[in-house]
């Protein structure tokens, strides 16, 4: 993903990003031996802050989206595929 900083103020920093690759999706039905995967194409958007708490650690939260492209899974029938989360982590760099 290739982010790009809109602010970078006194330790305060504001990104958001984008990114294209490549996603497996997984089909497993439990009531049937059945199961499948394909890598299909998809894409990620990310937006986010981080604040720089020392020279070596930053705290960050981050929104991101990610969808990929209809894989054909089982029986002729497409998979959808798209997820949304918010990470709150801690990074540290030596």
């Amino acid at each position: 993903t290739a982010k790009y900083n809109f602010v970078d103020q006194n330790g305060f920093q504001l990104y958001g990003g984008a990114g294209l690759g490549a996603v497996k999706v997984k089909y497993f039905n439990a009531t049937t031996p059945y199961s499948n995967s394909e890598t299909v194409a998809g894409g990620q958007l990310t937006f986010g802050g981080r604040y720089e708490i020392s020279p070596t650690m930053k705290v960050y939260m981050e929104a991101r989206y990610l969808k990929a492209k209809d894989a054909a899974v089982a029986f002729g029938a497409d998979a959808e595929f798209q997820s949304k989360s918010i990470v709150l982590g801690l990074r540290t760099s030596f």
